[in-house]
């Protein structure tokens, strides 16, 4: 009888943020596909409990690396041995990486164990002109060498495929296109949340609170915007992470009454409901699933130039993209978006969401398991 094909999926941490959600969501689908499946998790030093006991319940085998830390090259070397000797006494046929630093560990660890397959998926650009020049050099030359030893290179947009091919990562071959998939149904026809209901216009940031999000940009605008509105405006700013103290320190400091800072909620389509426009100023994307789940509750984005984000938003329409780190038009953007809703101007989305669906993207990583398996296990 043949043994279920074992998977380890292997990301940097396991917390809250969009490329967990798809980790988890990739890990049900195998799960639950005609193909039996033995599936691993592993995660770095970073995780929360909560989420790592909710998928061991699931039949999920866990394992923290230690040694795997968020830009800690010495350790992460280190990482790539315990990560090899881990593929080996497991017999693991399938290694699927996410996130930078569990990308080049796990590809590496893969190459010294002969694991059969090895993929890896981008789930943002890491490089970045908010970082060193040296240090994006280097990720490059990383993730060049990295390719020679990966099956398959799983990106969230075109626009990534085609910035990784342009640097010299890969070939057309290994690439393969997957969107973050979202539940659209979740998001139709939603009562919102009574109590985050305003008679004014309410603006929304959903994401991790932490560097890199243009979190501090968006505080610094909202103060501009809360004194020039011919209405009453509130932020909700929900999400966890490092920044979530300091953010707080900021409202109340600068006297924010109309932000509240609502920490970690499951009831985001309810959230969105109660919303007008989505604020997402962010440094580093790569196709933001938050910004699928606004467009299915038909709000307005004002978001930044990045990555896969003008995939997903038509600036044809109302939806508005600025350049990384420009308050001033982060401000004028949302006052002239507010001022379009005031007059009842605002188009609705015309951005086609089934390619972004949950139901489509987990077609297509089935159908890439099944081919990899006949292809590469089968050998």
């Amino acid at each position: 009888m043949k043994r279920e094909v074992r998977v380890l999926h292997l990301i940097t941490r396991y917390l809250d943020g969009g490329a967990e959600k798809t980790t988890s969501k990739q890990i049900n689908s195998l799960m639950d596909s005609k193909e039996k499946y033995e599936i691993h998790l592993g995660f770095g030093v970073e995780y929360d409990r909560e989420q790592v006991n909710h998928i061991k319940d699931q039949g999920v085998s866990t394992v923290c690396f230690r040694l795997i830390r968020h830009f800690n090259i010495v350790s992460n070397l280190l990482a790539i041995l315990s990560v090899s000797i881990y593929l080996s006494n497991n017999e693991i046929d399938i290694v699927h990486t996410h996130s930078t630093e569990a990308g080049y560990i796990g590809r590496i660890a893969g190459w010294i164990s002969g694991t059969d397959v090895v993929i890896h998926e981008v789930h943002g650009d890491p490089v970045t002109d908010d970082r060193n020049t040296l240090f994006n050099s280097f990720l490059i030359e990383l993730e060049r060498i990295c390719a020679r030893v990966t099956d398959k290179i799983i990106t969230k947009s075109k626009i990534i495929r085609d910035t990784y091919l342009n640097r010299g990562i890969g070939h057309p071959e290994q690439y393969e296109l997957i969107y973050h998939g979202v539940d659209l149904e979740k998001f139709d026809n939603v009562s919102p949340h009574r109590s985050l209901l305003d008679s004014g216009v309410t603006l929304l940031y959903v994401g991790r609170i932490e560097d890199g999000k243009g979190i501090f940009d968006m505080l610094k605008a909202y103060e501009s915007v809360y004194l020039e509105a011919n209405v009453e405006v509130q932020l909700l700013i929900v999400g966890t992470g490092d920044l979530i103290d300091a953010v707080r320190t900021h409202v109340r400091q600068h006297e924010l009454e109309g932000v509240r800072v609502l920490g970690y909620r499951e009831d985001i389509p309810q959230i969105m409901a109660a919303s007008d426009i989505l604020v997402l100023p962010s440094y580093r994307e790569g196709t933001p699933r938050v910004i699928t789940e606004a467009l299915a509750s038909d709000l307005t984005v004002i978001s930044t130039d990045i990555a896969g984000i003008p995939e997903q938003v038509d600036t044809d329409s109302d939806h508005i993209l600025i350049e990384p780190g420009d308050i001033d038009e982060l401000c004028e953007s949302i006052i002239k978006t507010i001022n379009k809703k005031a007059r009842g101007d605002l188009q609705s989305n015309s951005t086609e969401l089934e390619k972004f669906s949950s139901t489509q993207s987990e077609n297509k990583l089935i159908e890439l398991y099944n081919k990899l398996i006949t292809d590469g296990l089968e050998q």
